[in-house]
């Protein structure tokens, strides 16, 4: 390593150093801390957690409103489970305060960073450091972040990864994003949505509670939860500019079992059908590969 390298790995140090007090927080969970997904899955399967767990980011204000249900419910848990609820009870009360200005970072640093991640947030490239900025109400979400890399591989030093800008409308969340998603119960990967690609700069829709239906007809599938991403793709693609576009419905019929419909699609780009035809389609499933058309 150069000294000029070992000097730029040392500020980062400082710096992250200076930062490593703060915590990341946010009104969402973004993909990436395993510890606190186990917790997550241990209470959903205990039948805490009622909401679907497999689409994150996961909304902090379901997690709570389920992790207080069972405490005015007085359930009865084992003692291990019971531990892990009230911790993650204080963690979600202490990360959906609303009103606060808050300061965050994150160092990481890897002799060789791993190509094929998993659901953890291990490091992209050789050194990164993240410092960023939180302001949450009931009504607006403000999560800026931004990490600059040593010796990125994509030419891109400076990201803006892992930010959020929300505005809430009753139960639904409408937001401009590049935070990742992760769809599906996989932890090592995951053939929908993964943190393995950085994530894609997008327009997003998320529903914020997973309170079931309450009419008769549809009450019995349970919560419910629905994802919504309309994204831009790099101009380095195969289709130069192509633009992503994903659903997903995840519910629970029962608490020990939860079902999820995902469908993604790329399309648009340079020299691509965009219009709203095409989008039609894509929507109702009618642009699979076919034999006989050559696009």
């Amino acid at each position: 390593m150069t000294h000029y390298r070992l000097f730029r790995f040392e500020s980062l140090l400082l710096i992250g150093l200076a930062l490593a007090a703060t915590a990341q927080a946010g009104p969402v969970i973004a993909p990436g801390d395993v510890g606190l997904r186990h917790e997550i899955q241990l209470l959903a399967d205990y039948g805490v957690i009622r909401g679907p767990v497999t689409t994150w980011p996961l909304a902090w204000d379901a997690v709570e409103a389920d992790l207080r249900r069972s405490k005015d419910e007085e359930m009865i848990l084992p003692v291990a489970v019971e531990r892990a609820r009230d911790r993650l009870l204080a963690r979600a009360e202490r990360e959906s305060q609303r009103g606060k200005h808050r300061v965050k970072g994150r160092l990481a640093v890897a002799e060789k960073p791993i190509v094929i991640r998993g659901f953890a947030d291990t490091p992209r490239e050789e050194g990164e450091i993240r410092a960023g900025y939180a302001y949450f109400s009931d009504r607006f979400t403000i999560d800026l972040n931004v990490t600059g890399v040593d010796n990125p591989a994509d030419d891109e030093s400076v990201r803006p990864d892992g930010s959020l800008i929300a505005v809430q409308l009753g139960n639904i969340s409408i937001a401009a994003s590049t935070m990742d998603r992760w769809w599906g119960p996989g932890w090592d990967g995951s053939q929908i949505l993964s943190n393995n690609a950085r994530p894609i700069p997008a327009f997003t829709i998320d529903r914020n509670r997973t309170d079931a239906f309450e009419t008769k007809w549809l009450s019995w599938i349970g919560p419910w939860d629905f994802s919504f991403i309309a994204g831009q793709m790099e101009e380095e693609r195969f289709i130069p500019n192509s633009r992503f576009l994903g659903f997903r419905f995840a519910f629970k019929p029962h608490h020990s079992f939860e079902i999820g419909l995902s469908r993604t699609a790329i399309w648009c780009g340079d020299n691509r059908p965009c219009d709203f035809d095409t989008f039609l389609d894509i929507v109702l499933a009618r642009t699979n590969p076919d034999d006989d058309d050559p696009n």
